[in-house]
């Protein structure tokens, strides 16, 4: 038999996915990470929603995500932010939009920033400063 060891820096399941499909008439979302699966429904209301296009921008000190929703009232933007995934849900009288991702870098929350003009959703973040080990000396 062979040793199965893991060679090189990754682990088994060192990612995250999240992957939406329909049971039935339910739309839901999977979510596999470390910390292990979640599955979760999506609300019946949001089953007739349209992904927002999105070009996520990872700069020097900053996450910069652009989201297309054409036609949402600025009103009816909601945006939910952790360390390290973003949710937008933005709507009008007649479309609904609803997306979740993961960013490429974690982030602080509460440095979120926000702008709407002409369709285009503008959201910047600062990168949370990555923590270097410290080296411990044996006594």
């Amino acid at each position: 038999m062979s040793d199965h060891k893991t060679k090189g820096p990754f682990r088994p399941f060192d990612f995250e996915v999240i992957i939406s499909g329909f049971f039935g008439d339910e739309m839901f979302h999977i979510r596999i990470s470390p910390e292990g699966v979640e599955r979760f429904r999506i609300p019946a209301e949001r089953s007739g929603i349209r992904e927002p296009l999105l070009n996520v921008l990872e700069q020097d000190e900053e996450i910069v995500v652009l989201a297309e929703v054409p036609g949402a009232e600025k009103e009816k933007i909601e945006i939910e932010a952790r360390e390290d995934s973003l949710t937008i849900s933005a709507s009008n009288h007649n479309r609904k939009y609803y997306k979740e991702l993961i960013l490429p870098a974690k982030v602080d929350p509460k440095s979120g920033r926000a702008i709407y003009k002409n369709g285009l959703l503008e959201i910047r973040f600062k990168k949370l400063e990555k923590r270097k080990g410290e080296r411990i000396s044996v006594e």
